[in-house]
């Protein structure tokens, strides 16, 4: 299984980022994923590789990644758990590659192009 990464930090003044973190992790836990905590809060370089695998300057935890791949923050995290399609966006299962159009891509490097049905 593969090891998926939480970016947390354990020093934060917003309620909502804790709220946030705490319930991806709550369901993390549950769901018994391999996980590896990172808490930026330690040391700023910790901050700084998060947001360059997040591809945003600004990204504030909590976000995933499989090694150096980005899966993405709460707000797609939480949409796949509604989809009940968590395997699927973590990328967990071997025959988890079917995709829903309403539902955040994947964790992948890969740029996945689309067209529309006639």
């Amino acid at each position: 299984m593969k090891t998926i990464t939480l970016y947390y930090s354990s020093v934060s003044s917003s309620m909502e980022i804790k709220k946030r973190q705490k319930r991806m992790l709550d369901i993390l836990e549950m769901k018994k994923y391999q996980l590896e905590l990172v808490d930026i809060a330690l040391d700023s370089s910790l901050r700084d590789r998060m947001r360059e695998i997040a591809a945003n300057k600004t990204a504030l935890p909590p976000q995933l990644a499989i090694g150096d791949v980005y899966c993405g923050g709460y707000d797609e995290f939480d949409l796949a758990v509604e989809d009940e399609i968590l395997d699927q966006f973590l990328k967990v299962n071997d025959d988890a590659t079917a995709e829903s159009p309403t539902t955040p891509p994947p964790c992948t490097n890969d740029t996945v192009e689309t067209t529309a049905a006639s």
